[in-house]
């Protein structure tokens, strides 16, 4: 099984030793100018999603670990992005070469190694969309696949408010992908529009229906 996977376990192996190295270089962690706000306090300011992820690694293991974390969070998204590839047919090459990025990239290393919610929210939102993607079993209901992916993006949602934008493309998936729900849907839209019609004709062509009455009696149609 290794054999099969090993331009993708060298990138991996490259990654760590990278991660490792800047965990040594740069101790406890890189600090941005926002960093305070999240390490103190934003005053509700900003979500309190990645403030609780310091709260709880902090008095085990100081910024630290929470760098160590977020490595991790880097390592487990190249990890995710690999395998779903994998299960949708990519040939091993090409799929280690799409997760190279994350592990490799420079700028990764350094968001990873800096205490700012961008590492935890790109991990939420790779999580997400791995759930909501990976393939299901034949005659597989995906209800409960959508359930679990819109979960984790909207936890996504208290570390930075911007992902509340996934909800537009998330309801567009699921109307895609649940026939029930496209069924639904599609029977609404044509009842509301046979309806609409319906009343159009009738006030159009009210006027018409007073033939029995005397002519002086009758409207012009």
């Amino acid at each position: 099984m290794a054999r099969r996977h090993w331009v993708f376990g060298l990138l991996l192996a490259a990654g760590v030793s990278l991660r490792v190295l800047a965990q040594m270089a740069y101790r406890p962690a890189l600090l941005y100018i926002d960093s305070s706000k999240y390490l103190v306090g934003s005053g509700g300011s900003e979500p309190e999603g990645y403030q609780a992820l310091l709260r709880s690694l902090d008095p085990l293991g100081g910024i630290a670990l929470v760098a160590a974390a977020q490595h991790l969070f880097g390592l487990a998204l190249a990890v995710t992005l690999y395998m779903l590839l994998i299960r949708y047919g990519v040939p091993r090459w090409l799929a280690a070469l799409a997760a190279a990025p994350v592990l490799l990239d420079a700028y990764q290393l350094q968001l990873e190694q800096t205490i700012m919610p961008d590492v935890f929210f790109e991990a939420l939102i790779g999580a997400g969309l791995a759930v909501l993607l990976w393939p299901r079993r034949a005659g597989g209901s995906a209800r409960w696949q959508i359930a679990a992916g819109a979960l984790i993006l909207g936890c996504a949602t208290t570390v930075r408010e911007i992902g509340g934008v996934l909800l537009v493309p998330l309801m567009v998936f699921a109307f895609i992908t649940v026939a029930g729900w496209r069924r639904r849907a599609v029977r609404n839209i044509s009842t509301a529009s046979i309806r609409s019609s319906a009343r159009r004709w009738r006030r159009w062509t009210a006027p018409c229906w007073c033939w029995p009455a005397p002519a002086l009696a009758r409207p012009a149609c």
